[in-house]
């Protein structure tokens, strides 16, 4: 009689699990592709008790306001500074629902994303989730996908942060694709960071005691524009990821600026940009004879590129 008892409470409790509410935050600057975002929460066939926190300035709510009429689950929140890392911390503030889950604006939250990360939390409640992805470039108009099946340690992100700079990232932790207890009590984003701010985060989340995994499960089609990414490339951007690296791991800093910061601009059309960055990082930070050869290499790079 007991055995069967703890059988019922077992299934009684995956059931609760399953029916468990989730909170979508979404940090928007108005995009219209937010549409489309919307349009596939709500394809998602597992999705049943949740809310929808978008979360921009006024202008930007005020011209997306119509979708509330479409989509009775909106709740808004003003902010009016351009900061997404504030824009996550405020809605996940503002989040009522047991499981939180972040995406941005302008990528697709695919089919049973609800119920894998439900199962997920479930059997690593204390942890972050991160799904595995599809990646569609913007540019070539390719597909392709980054699925992995692993508990991240604070090696692996540092690795992350000294992968030479040939080779390509080897786990997608953006943390639109991820998912958390809201009993877990999250660090908040850096909000001093406009650019890695993800990663980083994961760094703060590991520190505060929770684990991170990612799962093989795809959760997100994520669209990926190399000419927003350049865009945001700034000296002081890039002076603060270094100072912040360097806070969370001694030199970690540095090996970022050697290896990462250029490889975008390097292997993108813009000659120019390339150029300039590649001029304030010199007359901002001391590098020996390696970090040097490595920045002539991306030089070579980016004139191949540009000679196509």
């Amino acid at each position: 009689m007991g055995t069967h008892k703890k059988q019922l409470d077992v299934i009684m409790n995956n059931m609760s699990n399953i029916d468990r509410g989730i909170s979508i935050v979404i940090p928007t600057i108005g995009r219209d592709s937010i549409n489309n975002l919307l349009k596939s929460i709500h394809s998602d066939t597992t999705l049943k008790n949740h809310e929808v926190i978008i979360v921009g300035s006024s202008s930007t709510i005020n011209k997306i306001l119509n979708l509330a009429k479409e989509y009775n689950c909106i709740k808004f929140v003003e902010q009016n500074v351009l900061s997404v890392s504030l824009s996550r911390n405020i809605g996940i503030n503002h989040a009522k629902q047991e499981l939180i889950s972040l995406i941005d604006d302008d990528d697709l939250w695919l089919e049973k994303r609800t119920q894998t990360f439900t199962q997920a939390t479930n059997t690593y409640n204390k942890s972050i989730i991160f799904g595995s992805a599809s990646i569609f470039d913007q540019k070539s108009n390719k597909l392709t996908y980054s699925i992995k099946e692993k508990q991240i340690t604070e090696s692996d992100l540092i690795r992350q942060f000294r992968r030479p700079f040939y080779l390509k990232q080897k786990y997608f932790l953006q943390v639109g694709n991820c998912a958390f207890l809201k009993k877990t009590s999250v660090p908040k984003f850096r909000e001093n960071l406009v650019y890695l701010e993800d990663q980083i985060w994961v760094f703060d989340v590991l520190n505060s005691g929770l684990q991170v995994r990612q799962i093989k499960d795809l959760t997100i089609k994520y669209y990926f524009s190399r000419e927003r990414s350049n865009i945001r490339w700034s000296i002081s951007n890039e002076k603060q990821i270094f100072l912040t690296l360097n806070e969370l791991v001694p030199k970690l800093g540095i090996s970022y600026i050697s290896n990462i910061s250029l490889k975008s601009l390097a292997i993108s059309s813009n000659k120019q940009k390339f150029i300039s960055a590649r001029k304030d990082l010199f007359n901002n930070f001391t590098f020996g004879t390696l970090d040097r050869l490595r920045f002539l290499a991306l030089s070579a790079i980016n004139l191949l590129v540009n000679l196509k």
